[in-house]
């Protein structure tokens, strides 16, 4: 008998030249840990994009007058969400209200752990991701849907889903 479940990831993107330095991007569940030191060692760590711009200055990612450069990444959730909850809140009727109260990030420079404020990288977005997977339960392997945005769950927070009048941002490729 088929069965369909959900896989959980973070589509994180951003306009290039806003970071200033490389920077982690850190996805947590639960409430960013604050003080000094890594936060990546709190128990409430999910995973993390790590930039890297090798020796280019991020403005140099941008061409003048040339539309700006957008960046994104993606933070697999469903091995955090299984290993906090269990395989049956993959089920979209568990994580997605487990997500909407309990997804929260942060940035910050990798050379020191310092903080970026979320407000200086104005374009940040964090959507997160449902991508259906169909368990034929035939012994076949799983087949995986369309991924499926739940803006709902990021709505509102800072860095968080957005309307766009450019969905171009939104929807980087």
């Amino acid at each position: 008998m088929a069965s369909t479940t959900s896989h959980w990831t973070a589509r994180i993107s951003c306009v290039a030249n806003e970071l200033t330095t490389n920077v982690s991007i850190l996805m947590f569940f639960g409430p960013v840990p604050e003080g000094l030191g890594d936060p990546r060692t709190s128990p409430d760590y999910v995973g993390s994009w790590d930039t890297f711009f090798d020796d280019l200055q991020p403005r140099d990612l941008d061409g003048g007058d040339q539309k700006p450069t957008v960046i994104q990444s993606f933070v697999n959730l469903s091995r955090a969400i299984v290993k906090r909850l269990s395989s049956s809140a993959l089920q979209p009727a568990i994580a997605e209200p487990f997500l909407k109260e309990n997804l929260s990030w942060c940035i910050i420079r990798q050379f020191d752990n310092g903080r970026i404020d979320l407000k200086d990288v104005p374009s940040l977005e964090v959507v997160v991701l449902a991508i259906p997977m169909t368990d034929p339960g035939n012994g076949h392997p799983r087949k995986s849907g369309d991924p499926q945005e739940r803006p709902d769950i990021t709505k509102g927070k800072q860095g968080g889903y957005r309307d766009h009048d450019d969905k171009e941002i939104g929807a980087a490729a």
